[in-house]
């Protein structure tokens, strides 16, 4: 079953983003979506899509074949056989604006689901949920001074909208 959370967060939450990842699943890693090597996770503010996954688990990582339309031959993640969590973080606009980040599991491994659970339910406590949008927010953002969404399809959430 799938879990995800989307999330705005500011340049002040990515340490504790972090720290919400390393209580429930300890060291973890960047696994590559084409198969190359781990990377360690040292960045948390990376603005592009990142699989992460507990470093002792890295040889649970399974990567699927399939054909180019050229015919060439490539793997790819399975992010459905692999304990992976992707993150893809919330950023900043050119106009310091935020758009908003994203958690996101659908591994079928019981173990790992349940920990991405758990940090999932550790991070909708941490910030406020904004319904109607179906997204949480977090406590450091100024919804009075702060563009929140993608330039032009700001979405427009006021304190009493969140809970």
């Amino acid at each position: 079953m799938s879990k995800q959370v989307s999330f705005i967060a500011t340049e002040q939450d990515v340490m504790l983003i972090a720290k919400f990842l390393g209580d429930v699943f300890g060291e973890l890693i960047v696994v590559p979506f084409f198969e190359t090597d781990f990377l360690p996770l040292d960045k948390m503010s990376s603005s592009e899509k990142q699989y992460l996954a507990e470093e002792r688990r890295k040889g649970d990582i399974i990567y699927d074949t399939d054909k180019d339309y050229d015919g060439t031959t490539y793997e790819y993640l399975d992010v459905r056989k692999s304990p992976v969590l992707e993150y893809i973080p919330s950023r900043s606009r050119p106009d310091g604006g935020l758009v908003e980040g994203r958690f996101y599991c659908c591994s079928n491994d019981i173990e790992f689901s349940k920990k991405a659970s758990k940090f999932l339910t550790k991070l909708r406590k941490e910030f406020f949920c904004a319904k109607k949008y179906g997204i949480y927010i977090s406590r450091n953002v100024d919804l009075t001074s702060t563009p929140l969404g993608p330039i032009g399809a700001e979405l427009d959430i006021k304190t009493e909208d969140l809970s």
